[in-house]
């Protein structure tokens, strides 16, 4: 929206979008689903190397976890950015960046998607994945052996969302598509088709198997600050230039 590409407006549920989401995006796009952000966590793993299941972003920094980490390269995925940011939210810039170096040593493997992580933790490649809720929900769902962790020192969350393009030559349909996407009845066709998610509107019934928010500790994550390409750019530069350069 800030460059002219998108149009925003209020659909006909605004109002009756959870009020979580329509703050957090500001008017700058319409929140279609939301989920959680944390570990996919392989326990059988873990116990065959009498480790404990880690609960917190800091825990993943201790050395007893080396090699057993798969989060996604902040680069090209969304998922290592909002793992990142959300570091940063909770302890600063400079001791989260302190973290990040700590978890950096204990990686296995970095990967391009954000979904990846939780299917390594599942085969059994690695025993933690840093993923969102639904990703590993829909790992579980495919039968492999592991499950959702939100971080208990605090953990983000993401906001899928629609816009519309502005000056496009089929506006009153793309309006038409928006609300239709909004209805309670047709916000079950996510989770219906492999996109576990929570449904913006506040009617839609929520999966049973997707994890509330309510059940974790999620920051009040920054989503105007941190969705800045001046910020994003610059934060992605200091990863990229202090943190995955280090050996292992």
């Amino acid at each position: 929206q800030a460059e002219g590409l998108t149009e925003f407006f209020r659909p006909k549920a605004w109002g009756d979008l959870r009020p979580q989401l329509t703050k957090a995006v500001d008017g700058h796009y319409i929140p279609l689903t939301t989920g959680l952000h944390g570990f996919g966590i392989n326990e059988k793993l873990l116990k065959e190397k009498n480790l404990p299941v880690p609960e917190t972003w800091k825990e993943l920094g201790d050395p007893r976890y080396k090699g057993l980490i798969a989060m996604p390269n902040p680069n090209t995925s969304g998922t290592g950015y909002v793992m990142m940011t959300t570091i940063v939210q909770i302890y600063g810039e400079d001791q989260g960046f302190e973290l990040i170096k700590a978890v950096h040593k204990n990686i296995g493997q970095y990967t391009r998607s954000g979904g990846d992580p939780s299917l390594l933790a599942g085969r059994g490649e690695v025993a933690i994945g840093v993923s969102f809720a639904n990703d590993v929900v829909e790992r579980v769902r495919k039968g492999f052996p592991i499950r959702f962790v939100a971080p208990k020192d605090g953990t983000g969350y993401e906001i899928a969302g629609l816009s519309l393009v502005k000056g496009g030559p089929n506006r009153p349909n793309g309006l038409k598509l928006i609300d239709w996407a909004l209805e309670p009845e047709n916000q079950k066709l996510g989770p219906q088709n492999g996109e576990p998610g929570i449904p913006s509107h506040s009617k839609s019934v929520i999966d049973p198997d997707v994890p509330r928010f309510e059940d974790a500790k999620a920051i009040n994550y920054d989503f105007g600050k941190y969705g800045t390409p001046a910020v994003r750019d610059g934060l992605i530069k200091r990863w990229t230039e202090q943190i995955f350069p280090l050996p292992k």
